[in-house]
């Protein structure tokens, strides 16, 4: 079976494996620190109290122990924008006739139009977006009745005991 590797925090990696630059980095924000555990209690500190958690971030990564290996495997790619004019045509002007446009896989329009007479879009919209289907009412009857047959089992087993 294997052993489960102890968690290890950032600060207390970064007081054992990068004690001179975790010193320098707390220097650089005012902070003191003694020994090695003061300096993992003050790394949290600096990191509660600096405005610009993400310029500390990144400090942190420079005196991370792996950081040559997160620079080469979790750099993002510099993405270049290409400043090209595209020039937007105005559009026209929407008619204002609506027509009600019938979709047949089993949606209408956005009104459940009743001109429609098809089979598919004569029940109408739920709000879900989709067609009330009285297929639908199917499920909500099982789950009704799997839930009185429950509630009569719980009620059989307290009255017996």
């Amino acid at each position: 079976m294997r052993r489960k590797k102890p968690y290890i925090p950032i600060q207390t990696l970064l007081a054992y494996n990068a004690t001179d630059a975790a010193v320098k980095l707390l220097k650089k924000y005012g902070y003191e620190p003694k020994n090695i555990d003061d300096i993992q209690v003050k790394l949290s500190e600096a990191y509660k109290a600096v405005p610009d958690k993400v310029e500390f971030e990144k400090a942190l990564l420079e005196i991370h122990p792996h950081a040559p290996l997160f620079k080469k495997y979790f750099a993002t790619p510099e993405i270049t924008a290409d400043k090209t004019v595209v020039e937007v045509a105005p559009k026209a002007e929407a008619s204002k006739e609506v027509k009600n446009t019938v979709v047949h896989d089993g949606y209408s329009n956005a009104e459940g139009s009743p001109a429609c007479s098809c089979s598919r879009c004569s029940y109408g919209f739920d709000g879900t977006g989709r067609p009330n289907d009285p297929r639908d009412k199917r499920a909500d009857l099982i789950i009704g009745a799997i839930a009185i047959v429950g509630v009569v089992a719980i009620a059989g087993i307290i009255i017996k005991s």
